[in-house]
């Protein structure tokens, strides 16, 4: 007995220690499996379970291909979306997850198991989860396909050396390098020298790991000089050759970068010998002697350009030229005084600097609507090129651009941030060029974001949050989704209190406010506004004193005044509210953050109620009724909020319209910080966005509209 006590101490802790090994981050359920949350799974996490789909693909297409012998295209992974991990003696994953079939769309339901992990790596096997998987076709055969492999064919899935002339390997690394200049910051064209230490891994699509070595030329990085090797471009004279580890993917024909890093190569040992010239020479004079460049006068690439006349040279030449060549890529203004105050002048005219933020014709409405519009455009007319594909890389280079040569120059300078951003919010994308236009959204919201800082009026913070890589019309579909309308129920005004209120007041330490939640891609800000404020009448004001967390989904199911995530109004809500009969928990009826069929059920109602009240435009009204009655649901202008990191935010009207109200939050508390009055906002973004979920913005001026739509529901 003491010894089967032993064995199964031993097999708990194996079980444990796997678990830990395989980086799961959350305890799993005994023996069952348990559904991985995939907005908030770790970065590593998301690789990982990445690369158990990759695995799921690659056995599929061995079925598919019959291991290569056939010329059906293979399954292209597009989208994982669902993981369940179950702990056995290794690791099950069940998986949920979109592939391309040919043109055709579909949804494979696949279990991975990963066995034994702790010997040689572990043994991998998978099948279909459910009997109706689309992709079961290709899994039935499985095993009978892949005991043909046996019979001298070669291991799937394995690293297989490359010899440094292979063809394919070649092209991979001209690719590799011409990225490389893409996303360079200096003037000068690296090229090739060598590659080596190259492998090729069949995944889905194909996989190369290789060292590359690359040196700076005297050829200017541009269009014209790409795909140039050391014959046209020679080394610069005082080059430092730098070796590169670069990992590769090539599917579907285009090849996307996974990793790119640099670092000084090693010296040659000997003058003359091993890389001089980047090539071994036959003899004086001979062989590829000129490709390094002599000293003379005119030297460089002096000798590879044609001459012209008259100093007009061609191709590099002329870029040095008064009015011609890079002259022409600086930025002008095309009116006198550049792109000062972005509106027309007669003549040039004092002011500068920030001057002409301010109208000048008595038609204002129209010149600020003007300005507006020309600073909120103002990265678009950079972000215009087809070439300015952007891809992961980790790379630093430490030569600087003279000029902004193209969009990758401009926006250059987010390069870094981006790649902190995808990494904070675990962003993968599915394509190259879905990758490239998000960054040029990324950069054109950087740019956004450097306006509504400089021009903050307060002490609001701003910067790339969750949201920095969705445009404008991306953001107000999927997280806004307040839609006033001009007829809606005219409740009563609310009675203000006239009793004096304290300086400060917060409704999250009198048990008046539930935790933040999140809406999602869902458009229902003005469901979750109005939960807030029943939940929070009904703790302050109901029969039981009680704070509970009550169903949004019901609302977005059963308020057929609304349209679900499709947008809503919090004055139609308490009216839906009380035509459905009340409302019911969290708990009962789950939130699913998408529309969906109403499933009330009227023996779970947990809190009715009685109407509703409008309440005053007022600010220090507003915070009688609030300090007295309890949060209070409001529509909001959001711009400001789609990048707040913090601080009491202050944004100009300019940029923040009181009427453009289209979001619904919570003001749940009040305060003061040094000079700064403020608002505190429940929002609906989860915990992770503003102030662990809360947005501080100004009070006392109607900020963003905060004033314009305010309303409570009453309650027994």
């Amino acid at each position: 007995m003491p010894q089967l006590i032993r064995v199964s101490i031993l097999t708990i802790f194996i079980l444990i220690c796997v678990g830990q090994i395989l980086g799961l981050g959350r305890r799993p359920q005994i023996g069952g499996y348990v559904t991985q949350n995939l907005d908030k799974a770790t970065f590593e996490d998301i690789k990982k379970f990445f690369k158990v789909a990759i695995v799921a693909v690659t056995r599929m297409n061995e079925v598919k291909t019959d291991f290569g012998r056939n010329n059906k295209q293979g399954l292209q992974l597009k989208a994982l979306t669902q993981v369940k991990t179950q702990v056995v003696a290794g690791v099950n994953y069940d998986l949920e997850f979109i592939v391309d079939d040919e043109g055709n769309t579909r949804t494979c339901k696949i279990i991975v198991s990963h066995l034994y992990p702790w010997k040689n790596g572990g043994k991998w096997s998978i099948r279909s989860s459910s009997a109706s998987d689309e992709c079961k076709k290709y899994v039935s055969n499985t095993k009978k396909t892949r005991a043909r492999r046996s019979a001298g064919l070669p291991l799937l899935g394995g690293k297989e050396p490359l010899a440094d002339d292979d063809k394919a390997l070649l092209e991979v690394a001209q690719w590799a390098v011409e990225y490389l200049n893409r996303m360079s910051n200096s003037i000068y064209k690296k090229v090739m020298v060598k590659v080596g230490k190259a492998t090729k891994q069949i995944v889905n699509g194909y996989r190369y790991e290789f060292l590359v070595t690359v040196t700076p030329t005297t050829c200017h990085n541009n269009v014209e000089n790409a795909k140039k090797t050391l014959k046209e471009c020679p080394a610069a004279d005082d080059a430092k050759p730098k070796e590169c580890d670069v990992l590769v993917f090539h599917t579907n024909g285009q090849y996307k970068m996974d990793t790119l890093v640099c670092r000084p190569a090693a010296p040659s040992p000997v003058i003359g010998g091993g890389d001089h010239d980047y090539k071994p020479h036959g003899i004086i004079g001979g062989g590829d002697h000129d490709y390094k460049t002599h000293g003379m006068i005119g030297g460089g690439d002096h000798d590879y350009k044609q001459h012209g006349t008259n100093g007009e040279g061609s191709q590099d030449h002329k870029n040095y030229m008064i009015g011609t060549g890079h002259h022409g890529h600086l930025r002008r203004g095309m009116l006198i005084g550049g792109d000062h105050d972005y509106r027309p002048h007669e003549n040039s005219i004092l002011g500068q600097d920030t001057h002409d933020y301010v109208s000048h014709k008595p038609d204002e409405d129209q010149a600020v609507k003007n300005l507006r519009e020309a600073i909120m455009n103002f990265g678009s007319r950079f972000l215009k090129s087809d070439n300015d594909n952007v891809h992961q890389m980790t790379i630093v280079d430490e030569t600087k651009p003279d000029i902004p040569a193209s969009v990758d120059d401009l926006c250059s300078q987010y390069k870094t941030e981006f790649e902190n951003f995808k990494s904070k919010y675990n962003r993968l994308y599915s394509k190259i060029e879905e990758e490239s236009q998000k960054f040029k959204v990324f950069c054109k919201n950087m740019e956004r974001v450097k306006v509504l800082q400089k021009t903050e009026q307060g002490s609001g913070q701003y910067g790339a949050t969750v949201f920095a890589d969705l445009s404008e019309e991306e953001f107000r579909k999927q997280y806004l989704g307040l839609k006033p309308t001009k007829t809606f129920k005219q409740w009563p005004m609310a009675k203000i209190p006239t009793d004096p209120i304290p300086d400060a007041w917060d409704w999250r330490d009198h048990g008046a406010v539930s935790p933040v939640k999140n809406q999602g891609s869902c458009g229902s800000c003005w469901a979750f506004s109005t939960t807030g404020n029943v939940e929070g009448q009904w703790a302050i004001n109901g029969p039981s004193h009680q704070l509970l967390s009550l169903s949004e989904q019901e609302l977005v199911d059963c308020d057929k005044i609304d349209e679900g995530c499709g947008g809503g109004y919090m004055y139609q809500a308490y009216e839906a509210i009380m035509e459905i009969g009340g409302l019911e928990t969290e708990t009962d009826y789950k939130y699913e953050g998408k529309d969906d069929k109403c499933r009330f059920n009227s023996s779970e109602v947990q809190v009715k109620l009685t109407g509703a009240v409008n309440i005053s435009q007022d600010e220090n009204e507003m915070a009688a009724w609030l300090y007295k009655n309890g949060p209070i649901s409001i529509g909001i202008n959001a711009f400001a909020m789609q990048f707040y990191m913090g601080g009491i935010s202050h944004p100009w009207k300019l940029f923040c319209s009181p009427d453009g109200l289209d979001h619904g939050v919570l003001i749940v508390g009040y305060g003061k910080k040094g000079n700064e009055p403020y608002w505190i906002v429940k929002n609906s973004w989860g915990e992770y966005w503003g102030v662990k979920g809360y947005y501080l913005v100004y009070r006392g001026d109607g900020t963003c509209g905060l004033n314009k739509m305010c309303s409570s529901a009453t309650v027994n």
